[in-house]
């Protein structure tokens, strides 16, 4: 054993080091101020750990949003560790993020952080430089009108399926209790359907239960990717039921993936193919005509799972705060209802046609998004020494100089909550965005590296709000003495998974007036 002189010499190494180290990297940030920390959040042990005051774990951007930038009176700050992890420097101007993020080859996306979606292979998202370009340019032509326009007459179709199979046509009141649910199903199926060709119905077929289906399948594995790449493999083998059903999840989206992927190709070699028009059969088409540069299976994979993720958690998510938003803001909800009622009566149909004349709708969701941004945090590192220019004046005269390896972070909760772009930042306020042009909508990313799903989700969410509004009254359901803005502080709460959204929303649909 050793003795406790050797015990405290150690120890008073290991802080002598921590203390070097601290200071080591202060003169990196230059001084900026901002955090300091016992481990950076970007570092494995302090995204593990809660949110509290010596750690801001993953968190920390929603529950210090109103306080930690106004406190050091700046919009781009740095974090620093006493213990573990290496200095970042966050950013909530849009000026800095523009730079960070649409800057050719200057920045590049940390593999560490692009691990989770890479687990399934190479993709759009993790890939940076002339792969990104060559992924993009393959993904590119099928996110165009004739997806969207499928995606408007799926919604329809699957929305009318929903009333019919939950027996909602003549119900007066119905209680979601949370609506989460009711979201998560309707942009799965959304996204089985018009990027897939994959038609699931609205309730799983009875019969089925013990087996784990798609639907389950894809829940599992958005929440559990954390403890995916953290486990070895030999720990599944161990009598762990959570484990025993990560593993599960795991294999059944194998599965459809790799089955998708050989059966389209089969289709191809065939002929047959060009009859589908979803998204991945579309993305395909154009793989095919590429020769050598054509997507490999890994890559086919890689943005099969980019797509199912994105495409309905995301949106989901967003839908989830976009309907208790309503609930709360009724004078909100009176007016996009009217807009909807509007162009509903030119058009019982509601055509595609339609899209363009809900404005005030496609804001509230973009509102939604601005409160709950689904991608929380955008993360580069430097790949040369390089000045920004930044907004903060009185720090370096503007002018923000990075070493090479720098780590940096756009804070897109802090950005979307910054007073300087939003003012009354915590108001539910659609009105921001109306006649919003896509290169506004930050909520996406900026410049080239936007979502390129955006339009994708706008078209399926306008459709279901519009929809859901002309039928129904959206009401929160209230605790005994509770009202409705200590509901929102209740309720409106974010819940950070891979993504960032809203936790479980309780709301009720009081039927409006049916002619």
């Amino acid at each position: 054993m050793l003795s406790s002189s050797v015990v405290s010499a150690l120890v008073a190494i290991f802080v002598l080091s921590r203390i070097i180290k601290f200071r080591s990297d202060r003169r990196k940030v230059l001084g900026l101020p901002g955090l300091r920390s016992l481990v950076t959040p970007a570092h494995p042990i302090g995204a593990l750990l809660p949110t509290f005051f010596l750690n801001p774990g993953l968190s920390w951007q929603w529950y210090w949003r109103q306080q930690i930038y106004e406190r050091a009176g700046a919009s781009t700050i740095s974090v620093l560790a006493w213990l573990f992890g290496d200095p970042t420097i966050y950013t909530t101007s849009i000026d800095v993020a523009r730079q960070i993020v649409s800057t050719r080859g200057q920045f590049e996306k940390p593999p560490e952080t692009t691990m989770i979606t890479s687990i399934w292979g190479p993709n759009l998202f993790a890939a940076d430089g002339s792969q990104w370009r060559r992924h993009r340019h393959i993904m590119g032509p099928a996110f165009g009108t004739e997806i969207y326009t499928l995606v408007w007459k799926e919604a329809a179709a699957l929305f009318d399926e929903m009333i019919e199979v939950e027996n909602w046509k003549d119900v007066s009141t119905i209680v979601l209790d949370p609506v989460n649910e009711l979201t998560t199903k309707f942009a799965l199926n959304i996204i089985s359907r018009c990027a897939f060709g994959n038609a699931m119905p609205w309730r799983k077929e009875t019969g089925k239960q013990d087996t784990m289906d798609f639907a389950e399948a894809l829940a599992v594995v958005s929440h559990s990717s954390i403890i995916r790449l953290v486990t070895p493999q030999w720990m599944y083998k161990l009598p762990i039921k959570r484990l025993h059903k990560v593993n599960t999840a795991y294999k059944t989206l194998e599965t459809f993936m790799a089955s998708l992927i050989a059966s389209r190709r089969e289709e191809m070699s065939q002929g047959v193919g060009q009859s589908r028009h979803d998204l991945f059969s579309l993305m395909l088409g154009t793989s095919e005509e590429e020769g050598d540069a054509a997507m490999t299976n890994a890559e086919l994979s890689g943005n099969t799972f980019l797509m199912l993720f994105a495409g309905h958690e995301t949106t989901a998510r967003t839908l989830d705060a976009a309907l208790g938003f309503l609930a709360v803001y009724q004078d909100v909800q009176k007016e996009i209802y009217d807009e909807v009622q509007s162009v509903y009566s030119e058009d019982p149909s509601l055509p595609f046609s339609c899209h363009a004349k809900l404005n005030k709708t496609q804001a509230c969701f973009l509102e939604a998004a601005r409160l709950f941004p689904a991608g929380f945090m955008m993360i580069r590192r430097a790949a040369e020494d390089i000045v920004l220019t930044t907004d903060d004046l009185h720090i370096h005269d503007g002018r923000l100089p990075l070493s090479k390896g720098t780590t940096l972070v756009v804070d897109m909760v802090g950005l979307h909550y910054n007073k300087r772009y939003f003012p009354d930042p915590e108001e539910f306020r659609p009105s921001r965005w109306y006649n919003a042009r896509e290169n506004d909508m930050s909520m996406f990313s900026f410049g080239s590296r936007a979502c390129i799903g955006r339009r994708f989700a706008l078209t399926e969410a306008v459709y279901f709000l519009a929809r859901l509004l002309m039928e129904w009254r959206i009401e929160p359901i209230l605790r005994d003495g509770e009202s409705p803005n200590e509901w929102r502080r209740r309720v409106m709460i974010a819940d950070v998974m891979m993504s960032l959204g809203v936790g479980n929303v309780p709301v009720r649909l009081v039927a409006r007036a049916r002619k």
